[in-house]
């Protein structure tokens, strides 16, 4: 049996299908999808209902049935401790830069964290790194962490602007990918920051390329034109992506080749932007 609890793609049909004979049902607050029309979970039946509220009825109803074993509860509690553990010390041991001293989106999301603290409104819109911006930023206040909820790219410019004038007290940052980045017209975004005092701090992870439209061809394709070196999805040469925000909206600007001056850039460019002023800085990251 699966219960499916508020989640729009519990898993991918073509890679971890559930057994055919597996019994799923879903408890949702909209558990049809009616703004998906291609949205379908073949469920054996379907809950309207608030999360919290419904665990809660159901946990106190197998109690009071005495259907829980207590023991068995205690077991499974500890495992998943012992494996949740286990996951934190492995992603903790990524934090660092490749042995050649590049600098990795794990180490640079890492130093992104102490930097800006726990308190930061982080919007991501960092692609083919959202796993790791996940994993690694590691948010433990509800509503920390907000992605968009579209099917384009360009969302995190403008969004931040907005995020910071419905929470001015908050550290506002931006984590995009080079691509999400220019999709985001940063001359108008940053501009715009400028006009209406909406300070934020946008860190670019710059790989140099699509890098996504590279790994979705590959998934299609994995013998095509990708893979044979026929498939262009690079954005050199590379234009001064910080540069934008600064000619258009004062912004401090710096781009971040090496991993040793990384934590230090980003703790000049959080102070800037806790002055008034926006900070874009864009850390070179392997080609995409």
């Amino acid at each position: 049996m699966i219960l499916v609890l508020g989640s729009d793609v519990p898993w991918i049909p073509s890679r971890n299908r559930p057994d055919r004979s597996a019994q799923i049902y879903v408890v949702d607050v909209d558990p049809l999808k009616h703004q998906m029309p291609l949205w379908h979970l073949p469920a054996r039946r379907y809950a309207q209902a608030d999360l919290a509220l419904a665990l809660r009825q159901v946990s106190s109803r197998l109690a009071a049935r005495g259907r829980l074993d207590g023991d068995a509860v205690a077991a499974r509690g500890a495992r998943s401790r012992e494996l949740h553990d286990a996951q934190r010390a492995r992603w903790a041991a990524r934090e660092h830069p490749a042995a050649d001293g590049t600098i990795t989106p794990a180490y640079l999301v890492g130093c992104v964290r102490d930097a800006i603290g726990p308190d930061a409104l982080v919007l991501t819109e960092a692609i083919t790194n959202y796993q790791i911006v996940s994993e690694h930023l590691a948010a433990s206040r509800v509503g920390s962490l907000l992605g968009s909820g579209g099917g384009s790219l360009g969302w995190a410019g403008g969004a931040a602007v907005g995020a910071k004038l419905a929470a001015p007290e908050r550290m506002v940052v931006s984590l995009v990918g080079d691509g999400s980045y220019l999709f985001g017209v940063p001359s108008s975004a940053q501009w715009m920051a400028r006009r209406y005092g909406a300070p934020s701090l946008t860190v670019i992870f710059d790989n140099a390329g699509w890098r996504a439209p590279a790994l979705s061809a590959i998934a299609v394709h994995p013998a095509g034109m990708v893979a044979a070196g026929g498939f262009s999805a690079s954005l050199r040469p590379e234009a001064d992506l910080p540069g934008v925000a600064a000619a258009a909206g004062g912004a401090y600007a710096r781009t971040v080749t090496s991993a040793e001056r990384l934590p230090k850039i980003l703790g000049r460019a959080v102070d800037q932007v806790q002055r008034g002023r926006s900070a874009v800085v864009s850390v070179r990251l392997p080609p995409a």
